[in-house]
């Protein structure tokens, strides 16, 4: 028989202040609040240090998640991205702060 070897991926939960618990289950419920572009932004100041982001004024969630986003682009050593056409400026945003050598849009 063949055997399945189970590996385990380290991931890091992001957008948990812009989009919290819960947060699918409202949109879906409020069809004019379906497309938000928060983490658009939150994406985009991740490339700021703290002091570039004083010149903002940033809701504490998007300060906040910009802040964690920095942290993993930082401390990550990823060296693979692989994500949907749906998401490609969300990937793009990801390539041009982690420069990651591999980026795959599907």
């Amino acid at each position: 028989p063949v055997r399945e070897n189970l590996h385990t991926f380290p991931y890091e939960e992001i957008f948990t202040k812009t989009y919290p618990q819960g947060y699918t289950n409202e949109v879906q419920t409020t069809p004019s609040n379906r497309w938000k572009s928060a983490h658009i932004w939150v994406l985009a100041y991740a490339g700021f240090n703290d002091d570039e982001l004083k010149r903002f004024n940033l809701s504490e969630k998007i300060l906040s998640d910009s802040k964690a986003i920095r942290s993993y682009f930082n401390e990550s050593k990823t060296d693979m991205m692989v994500s949907g056409y749906f998401t490609a400026l969300e990937t793009l945003i990801f390539y041009y702060h982690s420069k990651n050598p591999i980026t795959l849009l599907l």
